[in-house]
């Protein structure tokens, strides 16, 4: 596994989401490995909901 894994509709973006998402970002968030633990890192204009929690510009773990 990548130590970490770009999202959004870039198209340099490791999970590319389609141009007619337009409440994505073009970069929109990273999932990194941190040791073991997976941190989710919002860059987003809007947010995004993990673990039905609102990300604003923040990091947050993330789990199964």
């Amino acid at each position: 596994m990548k130590d970490m894994i770009t999202i959004g509709r870039d198209y340099r973006c490791d999970v590319r989401i389609d141009q007619s998402w337009d409440t994505v970002s073009n970069e929109h968030a990273e999932i990194k490995n941190q040791g073991g633990t997976l941190v989710f890192y919002d860059h987003s204009s809007n947010g995004t909901l993990i673990n039905g929690q609102k990300v604003h510009n923040r990091n947050v773990e993330i789990y199964p």
